[in-house]
């Protein structure tokens, strides 16, 4: 999806009542009703709740759920034409015209529209429906900081729960990643955000102390954060296990996995060790080289490394498939 497209463009609305957002759905989907499957009555309730606050005049303590949109379970298609219409038309006043391009993907059955309607619903909820008093504000914090509209987009419509603190709070989390050196023009200052805003001081504290209990210095942590700010947002106990596995046993450095940490998040059980004893089994073979790239071997696809590492040496090492499900 290009960036020119807002989600009128690809829902095919238009601020016409009627509007072609029913001819883009397969007819056999949305005619009169349709039946919602595998959906709680909670995230129902929710979605109807939402319905009436934005396509009526009462506030969002008098809403009934049940009436409107959704009925016994079915939803009536030209209410739900007319919510998504309501909602997308009021976005262009937060700086929210575009959604990320995922949704182009995910918009092909009429449950995955109800399902990518439910992150920024819940958001809306949080700020208690009041966008111009806590949303605004924080949008324009990003914009005046040069953070790109794509970018604050995606942080909308999946739901970043930053939008929720209050303002000043808000302001000082985005003040701590630009002093953590990371661009706000990059996708990686959007994650940092997330993680931050997600964390208290006293959290921090605690995962800071699991790698200084490791030997990490704090410039060394601090490389990890800016190298993929996700590795502070892994439990402390899968950290512990990490930095444990990765350091005392298979003996790497401080330094190393500071300038991979993404490797931290990894499952020991079904990737990590699996492949260390493909790659180090082939190594003794003299079948690969010492100097491979292992950071590189753990990050590829599934398909890939059985491509590259266990499909290439079968004839020769034929138990190699079973070494690697750990059936020898």
């Amino acid at each position: 999806m290009g960036l020119g497209e807002t989600w009128q463009d690809v829902l095919g609305l238009s601020l016409e009542p009627r509007t072609s957002f029913l001819d883009m759905m397969d007819d056999n989907n949305l005619k009169g009703r349709h039946k919602v499957v595998n959906w709680n009555f909670g995230k129902l309730a929710f979605l109807e709740g939402s319905f009436q606050c934005l396509t009526s005049n009462q506030s969002c303590d008098e809403v009934e759920p049940g009436r409107g949109l959704i009925n016994n379970g079915y939803i009536n298609a030209e209410g739900l034409a007319k919510f998504i219409k309501k909602f997308v038309s009021g976005l262009s006043a937060y700086g929210l015209l575009r959604p990320p391009p995922i949704y182009k993907l995910e918009l092909n059955t009429f449950e995955n529209v109800l399902r990518s309607l439910v992150s920024p619903m819940a958001l809306l909820n949080g700020v208690g429906w009041n966008p111009e008093k806590s949303l605004t504000p924080k949008i324009k914090v990003l914009q005046d900081h040069g953070v790109p509209e794509p970018n604050i987009s995606n942080l909308f419509f999946y739901g970043f729960r930053g939008f929720t603190l209050d303002n000043t709070r808000f302001k000082g989390t985005v003040k701590d990643v630009l002093g953590r050196g990371f661009d706000p023009s990059r996708t990686m200052f959007t994650y940092a955000l997330c993680v931050l805003s997600g964390m208290s001081k006293a959290k921090k504290r605690k995962k800071f102390g699991v790698f200084r209990s490791f030997g990490w210095a704090d410039d060394q942590i601090h490389l990890a954060f800016r190298n993929q700010p996700t590795c502070l947002d892994i439990s402390e106990e899968k950290l512990r296990t990490g930095l444990n596995f990765f350091m005392n046993i298979k003996s790497w450095e401080a330094a190393q996995l500071a300038k991979a940490p993404n490797v931290l998040g990894l499952s020991m059980k079904k990737r990590v060790i699996p492949r260390l004893t493909v790659i180090e089994f082939l190594v003794s073979k003299s079948l690969i080289k010492k100097d491979v790239r292992i950071v590189s071997s753990l990050l590829i696809s599934d398909a890939k490394f059985m491509e590259k590492f266990v499909a290439k040496y079968g004839d020769k090492v034929p138990e190699l498939i079973k070494l690697y499900h750990g059936e020898v």
